[in-house]
């Protein structure tokens, strides 16, 4: 009887240690797994430092990663606009970082073009964007992933915890402050808090009727030649500490091999050799339309002030997306004051 498949020994051995962190152990700056020569071509590194003149003395609380595509203007001000207005919450700082790809030339250069400028006045207005040399695709997520993890590490290290989300999310971000000043006070480490997908989860091999759009996540053997992924988590947002963004990014510098798919590859893959377990969160996570809406339109005396049941909230991209945003973020507001 053949013994039974170790997850953790099938990753050691698939993508290894190819190559050894810079030896005075700062994170590598000029290079992401294949891209030997990596840099930023926007970076506001001014976003963490804090002003001699600031209310805000006890120093950065949450520094927020977000995935972001450069069209995606409506979906970063919708943001900007609604949870990602606090900038400062109970004698702490919280930082907004938009995270992009450069621009592909798969559209006309006139639509480039415009793209490109609307991205640089973004920066100019709003100091909150980080760009890298790579094409802003999906099969390049994990560069923006640890892109992300080396921004932190060398622009604003001192923050208590790193929430990391994508451009279509709602974040309840007072539940969250309460959340995790309640459990794991001012000096907290060595946390990773998400949605987990459990060890076991299949790659998606072939697209089908019934998820057509499953080719985006169309994953070949020579890929990840592993019939299961390890646990890891969902992108839609998870929190984190410094200390955990340190480990698996020095890992990541060093692995042979890399996956596409940033979630599976950066909280599964080089969190298992990493060797650190995520803590359960799934049941503050929102992936259905209809629980948002549900909550939104509850006008009943007893639940009009009701604190919405989720810390993140998947809104559904359309025509509705910002009126969405604005919604949920009035009502939350209320519901907090």
């Amino acid at each position: 009887m053949p013994p039974p498949f170790d997850i953790h020994l099938a990753l050691k051995e698939w993508a290894g240690r190819n190559r050894l962190p810079l030896e005075d152990g700062n994170p590598l700056e000029l290079s992401i797994l294949d891209i030997p020569h990596f840099h930023y071509t926007l970076n506001n590194h001014q976003l963490c430092q804090l002003s001699p003149n600031s209310n805000t003395s006890n120093g950065i609380y949450f520094v927020i990663l977000v995935h972001s595509a450069p069209d995606h203007f409506v979906e970063r001000q919708a943001i900007r606009t609604s949870w990602g207005s606090v900038k400062s919450f109970r004698n702490w700082s919280i930082r907004l970082v938009f995270l992009l790809g450069q621009l592909t030339k798969s559209h006309e250069e006139t639509s480039n073009s415009a793209v490109q400028e609307g991205i640089l006045s973004e920066s100019d207005l709003y100091g909150d964007i980080v760009r890298g040399n790579f094409a802003d695709t999906y099969r390049n997520l994990t560069y923006k992933h640890l892109m992300g993890y080396k921004w932190v590490l060398r622009h604003c290290p001192l923050a208590k915890f790193v929430i990391k989300t994508d451009d279509d999310a709602f974040i309840d971000i007072f539940q969250i402050f309460d959340f995790a000043q309640r459990n794991y006070g001012l000096a907290p480490a060595d946390i990773l808090l998400c949605n987990i997908y459990p060890e076991g989860t299949k790659p998606v091999r072939n697209s089908s009727t019934e998820n057509p759009e499953g080719y985006k996540w169309i994953v070949s053997r020579t890929e990840y030649p592993f019939d299961i992924y390890p646990k890891y988590c969902g992108g839609l947002g998870y929190l984190t500490t410094v200390d955990v963004i340190r480990r698996l990014s020095g890992i990541g510098d060093s692995l042979k091999e890399f996956l596409w798919i940033d979630d599976v590859f950066v909280t599964g893959v080089i969190r298992e050799l990493a060797g650190k377990e995520p803590f359960y969160l799934n049941l503050r996570y929102s992936y259905d339309e209809v629980e948002y809406r549900n909550w939104l339109n509850d006008r009943s005396p007893r639940h009009r002030l009701r604190k919405i049941p989720y810390m993140f909230v998947h809104v559904t991209r359309g025509p509705r997306f910002d009126e969405d945003m604005a919604q949920l973020w009035r009502k939350t507001v209320r519901a907090w004051s």
